[in-house]
């Protein structure tokens, strides 16, 4: 078969720009522009001819440039059509609400609590424990309640023993087939010796109404050093039993019945993060479901960890299921994100994409190009939308919900400010004014 050679000229990706250099919308433009500007310097000024045209090249040669170069790689007028229908289609969301002055002086915990809420805080350090083996998911959807259904038909004990399952494997990496079937059938006997089978009814004692106390880290550990093919898989659990992680692998011992609850987890170690990350969603769904009727709400900033390159598919699947099954169940589930990429790492971003398309509403603030550039295919913005994101100033966003995409700008109160910002500037001024 003959083939044909093509020779590519060095000059091919200057095709259609003037001299090589300039689009020739932007040199129109300039011409456009710069004519206006020469005629009126030579008709209107009062100077001699030397002055008038000093005068008029200052004034004629940053028009004619800025329009030849344009801006943002936009022409001039294409950019200031952009500019324009931002302006006019933006919205601004003011919130004037009265709130207690006294929880807007202190932040964090001092906020949480003075709204009566309950401040969880996570770590080897904290006394704070959440049960990471308690049974909490026992009633039945709000729907499944209004028509009848009072308690959950699954077996809550098989959702739990493959819960754990996926928390203990973000912690030992590449178990093996054999491995997993090990550390299922540990925790079905860790529930057993405890008189918890498949059956829900074993959960509660005889009343029918007392929850049975739920195992701990240590019995589980127990467990599997009685056998010695089970034993390599215990070293993980020494960190919750006799290790600096020994507060998280107890009983519950926080409120959780408060309608307000904060987690926090900023104290965590590197090691540990995702594990406790996925402990903390999996806490924060079973809340979220079980009050499901009453419209709550869950809004997580860390859960892109559990969709990044070093979590796994068990864990990502989970996050995703859990997202569709609190929006299912009456709840709100929001996610946020500094960086796009982070929840698009793992499988090609299938798990992310997952999320995303489950969430009706959407907003978008200010990201560099790349990240933009990213989002765009996702949510399949428009170029006019992309080069909005990207010169976003703070508090100000766009607002995604179904085909509809509008710019806005948020604003909050001045006592709504003092309480969230992070700004130095601002804590330095605050700190020095209590010291006067």
């Amino acid at each position: 078969m003959d083939s044909e050679t093509y020779y590519i000229p060095v000059n091919y990706t200057d095709a259609g720009k003037l001299f090589g250099l300039f689009e020739i919308r932007n040199a129109i433009e300039s011409v456009v522009l710069g004519l206006p500007v020469l005629g009126l310097c030579t008709a209107l000024l009062p100077f001699t001819i030397t002055w008038k045209i000093i005068v008029t090249l200052c004034l004629l040669v940053p028009t004619v440039g800025f329009a030849l170069i344009g801006l943002k790689d936009d022409s001039l007028t294409r950019y200031l059509k952009t500019w324009w229908t931002w302006r006019r289609r933006r919205r601004v969301l003011t919130y004037r609400g009265e709130v207690n002055a006294h929880e807007f002086e202190k932040r964090y915990r001092p906020l949480c609590e003075a709204v009566g809420g309950q401040f969880i805080k996570l770590g080897p350090s904290s006394p704070d424990c959440i049960g990471l083996m308690d049974i909490r998911r026992l009633k039945a959807s709000p729907y499944a309640a209004q028509n009848g259904g009072t308690q959950r038909r699954e077996s809550l004990l098989a959702e739990k023993v493959s819960w754990l399952s996926v928390w203990y494997s973000l912690q030992k990496r590449n178990l093996s087939e054999e491995d997993m079937n090990y550390i299922d059938a540990s925790l079905i006997e860790c529930y057993g010796r405890r008189g918890i089978t498949f059956d829900n009814a074993s959960l509660f004692e005889e009343d029918g109404v007392t929850i049975k106390e739920m195992p701990v880290i240590q019995e589980w550990y127990d467990i599997l050093r009685e056998k010695q093919e089970t034993k390599h898989l215990s070293v993980i659990l020494t960190r919750y039993v006799s290790g600096s992680a020994a507060s998280m692998g107890g009983h519950t011992n926080v409120d959780t019945e408060n309608p307000y609850i904060v987690i926090d987890l900023t104290d965590i170690p590197d090691d540990l993060q995702l594990a406790t990350v996925y402990a903390a969603t999996g806490f924060a769904t079973d809340i979220t479901v079980q009050n499901g009727d009453v419209g709550t709400a869950l809004l997580s900033d860390e859960l892109w960890k559990l969709l990044g390159a070093n979590s796994n598919p068990l864990a990502a699947d989970y996050t995703m299921r859990m997202v569709k099954l609190i929006r299912s169940q009456g709840g709100v589930a929001g996610v946020t994100s500094q960086g796009m990429a982070d929840m698009m790492a793992l499988d090609g971003g299938k798990y992310g994409k997952g999320i995303l398309d489950s969430c009706r509403i959407k907003f978008i603030m200010q990201m560099e190009d790349q990240e933009a550039r990213l989002v765009q295919n996702i949510l399949n913005l428009t170029e006019e939308e992309t080069k909005m994101i990207t010169r976003f100033r703070r508090g100000e966003g766009l607002l995604c919900i179904g085909h509809n995409h509008v710019p806005i700008a948020v604003h909050v109160s001045p006592r709504e400010y003092e309480a969230i910002t992070t700004s130095p500037t601002d804590l330095r001024a605050r700190q020095q004014a209590r010291v006067e």
